[in-house]
């Protein structure tokens, strides 16, 4: 009788990437001396979470317990195959302090003396007031949404993931 298991490599290019196929090795648990201070750092921020009422903390440290789940059930082989997954969940967790909105706010101002530089490149007499930018008949305000901070944050989530090219529509690597 042969050995099944979960298999985290695709066999052939059919297979499902995580389906329960023959392996020649299964996954071998971690040791409890990583998976213990994981787990016990994720308890703590979650009671701190609690105590705080910080949604966003217990965002984290379900996070920490995703990881140290992963070392405690397969080890190094599953925590290097789900640390990918891992880092595109963190990416929409927004940062904290609200410090997205300050980063658009920079970025907004940013864009509107870029813009106010631009005008007056061309000769347009204007006025800049804040978020503002006043031309003669018209009034400008730079939006929010012309800040791009989704675009970056978006964007980077490739990076932060390891993201590789796939090969064809069928998502084979």
């Amino acid at each position: 009788m042969r050995d099944h298991a979960l298999s985290l490599h695709r066999r052939d290019d059919h297979a499902p990437l995580f389906m329960a196929q023959e392996v020649s090795r299964p996954l071998e648990p971690g040791s409890g001396l990583l998976t213990f201070p994981l787990l016990l750092g994720a308890l703590g921020l979650l009671g701190t979470a609690a105590a705080m009422w910080s949604p966003w903390l217990g965002a984290v440290a379900f996070l920490l317990a995703l990881l140290a789940f992963a070392w405690w059930l397969g080890g190094w082989g599953l925590f290097k195959a789900m640390f990918p997954a891992w880092l595109v969940l963190l990416t929409i967790l927004p940062p904290p302090l609200k410090l997205d909105t300050r980063f658009a706010l920079l970025l907004q101002e940013w864009a509107t003396a870029g813009s106010s530089y631009l005008i007056a490149l061309l000769g347009i007499p204007s006025l800049l007031t804040g978020l503002i930018i006043e031309i003669p008949g018209q009034r400008m305000l730079v939006e929010e949404a012309c800040s791009g901070v989704n675009s970056i944050l978006f964007h980077t989530r490739p990076i932060g993931s390891g993201h590789k090219k796939t090969k064809g529509m069928d998502g084979g690597f």
